[in-house]
């Protein structure tokens, strides 16, 4: 099963977990990991590797940012690098997690996964005349 890792400035990573279980309880293989007021780079990067040393070569990682362009979407990128099993996207929003959540396991690798949950994602954004 392909392992998420959600990222962002803040609470984003709480905040979404938050909203996640309530929809869909609680996730295994599962990490939300913020980047805290007064964390450093250095100290982010080390949550996250973690995360990714705990994941065997080739099962998969999807790795889920806030904003690109900030540093969790920085050092998701760098770590990406890393490691051929590891997919990154950004701009998340609730719909790509649930939906990440509900296909993972159907998908083959971790970038199968992101360009599901990015086409997910982007069908979640709309504007409504009322």
């Amino acid at each position: 099963m392909i392992t998420l890792i959600v990222t962002g400035h803040i609470q984003f990573a709480s905040a979404m977990q938050s909203v996640v279980n309530a929809i869909v309880g609680e996730s295994e293989r599962t990490a939300w990991i913020n980047f805290a007021e007064g964390d450093t780079r250095e100290r982010l990067a080390e949550n996250v590797r973690q995360v990714i040393a705990g994941v065997p070569d080739g099962a998969g990682i999807l790795l889920l940012t806030d904003v690109p362009s900030g540093t969790p979407f920085q050092i998701a990128l760098t770590l990406g690098m890393e490691r051929a099993d590891i997919a990154v996207v950004t701009g998340t929003n609730v719909s790509m997690i649930t939906e990440a959540l509900f296909e993972r396991e159907n998908m083959a690798t971790a970038d199968e996964l992101a360009e599901h949950v990015v086409d997910a994602g982007q069908q979640a954004v709309g504007k409504y005349r009322l």
